[in-house]
């Protein structure tokens, strides 16, 4: 443990830094918990995550499969407006004041939108947002 040492009554006292607490090693139900998740190679929708503070497990939430389906409906829905306009990702991505590479995670699915860039994009595509989500 790398905590600072002070004197004080009977002994001395430890003092856990950051870097105690987050490698595990002055929380024995985080490090084992660590220690499990680097064994199994990667992280599952199961696993507990702990906050270095608190010590109180919080659940670690994956994107549910209802969720990835409405962000490839909603990017598909994209692409197929912005290509019946005859724009280029890149032309589409000026028009909304977006950058292209987010234009292009949005119509694979992979961005989640803020209701500001949903309307933004809806204008660009001259369409309201209903019209644009309906039936999604």
């Amino acid at each position: 443990m790398s905590g600072a040492h002070l004197p004080g009554g009977a002994g001395l006292h430890v003092i856990p830094t950051h870097s105690d607490i987050s490698d595990g090693l002055f929380c024995p139900a985080l490090r084992a918990d660590k220690e499990r998740i680097l064994k199994e190679g990667n992280a599952r929708a199961d696993v507990v995550t702990h906050s270095p503070w608190t010590y109180r497990p919080q659940p670690f939430n994956l994107p549910s499969r209802e969720h990835m389906d409405i962000l490839h409906r909603f990017g598909e829905r994209v692409r197929q407006r912005r290509m019946a306009l005859g724009l280029s990702q890149e032309v589409f991505a000026d028009r909304c004041g977006l950058d292209r590479t987010y234009i292009s995670g949005i119509e694979r699915g992979r961005r989640n939108l803020s209701l500001r860039n949903i309307e933004v994009i809806a204008r660009a595509l001259g369409v309201t947002i209903s019209q644009l989500t309906a039936g999604m």
